[in-house]
């Protein structure tokens, strides 16, 4: 019985071993490094950033100190995510 460790590896296998690697790597790279082209904000987007901006601005970034409505609407508006989106308007 021959072993596996004494079988040789033709050239075609290593050469498409190495193209499918390529490819996988290049398209990491792609995935990765290049991102794909945002949209303009819309009228609603800007305004809505400018809500959660202000309300950020005014609180601190600490939803516990926004009204119970504003703090309901932040909630609805950004599905649960209003900390969150506090936090990252703030970094803008």
């Amino acid at each position: 019985m021959k072993s596996l460790a004494r079988r040789r590896v033709g050239p075609t296998a290593v050469i498409v071993g190495l193209a499918l690697l390529a490819a996988y790597v290049g398209w990491l790279a792609y995935a990765s490094l290049i991102a794909p082209p945002t949209h303009p904000m819309s009228q609603k987007e800007k305004t809505t950033s400018a809500w959660i901006k202000k309300l950020a601005q005014q609180s601190g970034g600490d939803p516990n100190k926004l009204s119970p409505e504003d703090r309901d609407k932040l909630q609805r508006m950004t599905m649960g995510h209003g900390e969150q989106a506090m936090k990252m308007e703030m970094e803008r």
